[in-house]
């Protein structure tokens, strides 16, 4: 039996491996762990013991021919795409950052005020303040909210307090305190105080919840791939024979056609193409969703701190069945009711989707039953959805169990047509009928075309009529561009007969902190308007004067959060959601940038606090290192961070301070040694590079006398020298030292 030594192509591709053969007669066989480095699956019907080795003879599978060239000393082989390994590529751009949250506290208020001069004036005086307050830790968050009326003597109540415990890796979310009850869209939904449990996606955006798309192809020579979604080229790259997997598409929402085309080195051309419909409503198959919660229902909410009803619980659960079926639960009791349903979302193909439920309530008031069915298609022209939701006489839903407004029925419809360049079409009708009430409806329509797309030039014409009371109204609306950051809006109304006409103008600064409007109108009775609206790092403002009718009015709103954390107190404009405090080792003046968007310095204790972070994805923070001291030594200058939603983390940037010289060195002959040579510094770890004119940048100098030792092909040599005192402002020289052998 002969040994080879050959370099494998496998359909024209050349394999990252030489190949140990074995040669009997005509027959051939490739070690079992080069097989596989050669792009092909293996399995154990194909191995056979020669020696103490594994190895395959390629005339055993099925349809794998080979032709050994002994000069060049190669193997060219060709083989059925079915026996290649399989070449997986997730276009899912989307990786996770591990989300976090630091221990801090935070008070946010907003203070609003209004007046008019004279007895008789536009506006009543008020002053009140909305504040909510926060403690924020690894563990949890805590919150409280509530409205301060000022002017009716103090007068304080509660919105809503909290305290949340988010579990990220298995994206559950458990509350005590008040929240909202969750569950299908058919449900309404409570305002309530107790507890809940519930999946909370929102905590891991790196998880698709949603069916995706992929497509597959097995390709025989190496090829080029372009992928195209709705006609638009998203992704290319060079594919190698095998089968070729595209995993997590990226569709749009709605109707979409998705075409793999893949070029081989001849020039010919393969296409798969794929219709694929994709909606939120669905759940990929085998992901679930579930809420369970259980207290008392809110009553009074905004009038009353803590009005609360009976006891009640209830809970959902959704399961994707598969990509295009998910089914639904949901079940909800308290004293004297009890209530369910059960329902569907299923996929028509790419048509869209149908979305059904039953209902069902016993109690007191006797037993009902209810139903809902639903349909959406959404397409990249023309979109539709409908609904209609019935309530026997006899079912009641857990909300009107605790005096909500009794349930109704209602249909619903609504179709969008794009038109091109002329426009888009939209149409809507709602229609309720509530228990011992007349039926109502209102139809809607709004057509907007851009007729001037250079200079930002729109038309719009909108109405809408009410069948019960048979009201009726137009609009008509003209907008343009003026300036980079101006907009105009002039506006011709009918409302029953009446006309208004108005004018608006907008505008913004160039650093987007302070908006202006200015806006008139004439009609009923004459109207003029004018506020502004201006944000800064520690506070926001908002102003507005009114003249309407010969009476006037003003109208201001202050906004601001105090926050505490890393043992320092921060003043900013109001933070609603995520945030960062950058942390530069005590660097005062270092510019500090959110993606790629300067958001000011950090402080004189090396601080600065950075609003309007993105929670749990990543948020990338970057420091500038030419605004460090020439002495200051900094190993990473951007960090990718996720806080929690309503909390806030640290993000520290380490400098340190070493002691650094630009040192000038030359031979005892009294020429420099080479440029290119490696250079030392005694007890320190990382070498240097010897640049022109015998100068090298010399780091981590250590107090009183140093040792450098400087190397090149042909020769060595030492050179010895004292500290230089310490500089932040520039970088010592030294030298000309002696540098001998």
């Amino acid at each position: 039996m002969i040994s080879l030594l050959l370099e494998i192509r496998v359909n024209g591709w050349t394999a990252p491996v030489i190949g140990h053969f074995r040669q009997q007669g005509a027959r051939l066989a490739i070690r079992a762990d080069q097989f596989e480095d050669s792009g092909f699956r293996r399995n154990g019907a194909m191995i056979s013991t020669i020696g103490d080795g594994e190895w395959i003879w390629l005339d055993r599978l099925a349809g794998v021919s080979w032709v050994v060239d002994a000069h060049a000393q190669s193997i060219e082989i060709t083989a059925p795409p079915s026996l290649l390994r399989e070449a997986a590529y997730s276009l899912d751009t989307r990786r996770p950052v591990q989300s976090r949250s630091d221990w801090g506290a935070m008070l946010s208020y907003d203070l609003y005020g209004q007046w008019s001069p004279g007895s008789s004036g536009l506006y009543a005086p008020g002053l009140s303040a909305n504040l909510d307050a926060r403690i924020f830790s690894p563990h949890f968050t805590a919150a409280s909210s509530g409205l301060l009326n000022l002017r009716d003597r103090g007068r304080y109540v509660r919105l809503d307090s909290s305290i949340v415990f988010d579990k990220v890796n298995s994206s559950e979310s458990l509350r005590l305190g008040d929240g909202y009850t969750a569950g299908p869209g058919w449900v309404r939904t409570l305002r309530f105080g107790g507890i809940q449990w519930a999946r909370n996606f929102s905590l891991r955006p790196d998880i698709v919840t949603a069916p995706v798309a992929r497509l597959s192809r097995e390709v025989a020579v190496p090829s080029t791939l372009d992928l195209f979604v709705n006609g638009i080229r998203s992704y290319s790259r060079g594919v190698n024979p095998g089968t070729v997997r595209l995993d997590d598409l990226p569709v749009a929402t709605g109707s979409n056609r998705v075409q793999m085309i893949l070029t081989d080195e001849s020039g010919r051309r393969t296409e798969v193409s794929l219709p694929f419909y994709s909606s939120s409503r669905l759940l990929a198959a085998g992901m679930t969703d579930f809420n369970i919660e259980a207290g008392f229902p809110r009553l009074s909410y905004g009038d009353r701190s803590n009005d609360y009803g009976r006891f009640f619980a209830s809970g959902s659960v959704s399961r994707g069945m598969s990509d295009r079926l998910t089914l639904r639960a949901y079940a909800a009791g308290a004293r004297g009711y009890g209530g369910g349903g059960v329902g569907a979302t299923v996929q028509v193909g790419v048509l869209g989707l149908v979305d059904g439920a039953l209902l069902a309530s016993g109690g007191h008031a006797g037993t009902g039953l209810g139903y809902h069915i639903g349909i959406e298609h959404v397409g990249r022209s023309f979109s539709l959805s409908g609904g209609y939701t019935h309530g026997g006489r006899r079912y009641r839903d857990l909300a009107q169990t605790f005096d909500a407004p009794a349930f109704v029925d209602q249909a619903r419809a609504s179709m969008g047509l794009g038109l091109g360049d002329a426009g888009n079409l939209n149409l809507a009708y709602v229609w309720t009928r509530r228990t011992g009430e007349a039926a109502s409806g209102i139809a809607s329509a709004t057509y907007r075309v851009e007729v001037g797309r250079r200079h930002g030039i729109g038309l719009s014409l909108s109405g809408y009529a009410d069948t019960r009371q048979k009201g009726w109204g137009a609009l008509l609306s003209l907008s343009f561009r003026f300036g980079r950051h101006g907009q105009v809006y002039s506006q011709q109304s009918w409302r029953e007969g009446r006309l208004e006409s108005s004018v608006q103008v907008n505008g913004q600064s160039g650093d987007q902190r302070f908006n202006w409007q200015i806006e008139g109108s004439r009609g009923r009775s004459d109207a003029l308007a004018l506020q502004g609206n201006w944000r800064g790092s520690a506070l926001g403002l908002y102003g507005r004067i009114d003249h309407i009718g010969g009476m006037t009015g003003v109208q201001g709103d202050l906004r601001q959060s105090l926050i505490v954390m890393d043992d320092r107190l921060f003043v900013s404009r109001i933070v609603d959601n995520g945030f960062t405090v950058v942390d530069v080792s005590g660097q005062q003046g270092v510019r500090v940038s959110l993606e790629n968007r300067l958001v000011g310095q950090t402080d004189a204790t090396g601080r600065l606090l950075v609003p309007g972070l993105q929670p749990y994805v990543g948020n990338r923070i970057a420091v500038n290192p030419l605004d460090l001291p020439a002495n200051a030594e900094i190993r990473q200058t951007e960090q990718l961070v996720a806080p929690r939603a309503g909390g806030g983390l640290v993000t520290r940037f380490a400098v340190r301070e070493e002691r650094s010289a630009l040192v000038t060195l030359v031979t005892g002959q009294g020429v420099h040694p080479p440029a290119g040579s490696s250079v030392t510094l005694e007890n320190h770890e990382n070498a240097m590079v010897l640049g022109y004119d015998g100068k090298a940048y010399v780091r981590g100098i250590g107090p009183g006398q140093n040792r450098l030792k400087v190397a090149w092909p042909e020769g060595a040599c030492v050179a010895i020298f004292d500290a230089p005192p310490r500089s932040r402002d520039k970088i010592p020289q030294i030298g000309p030292l002696i540098c001998a052998p």
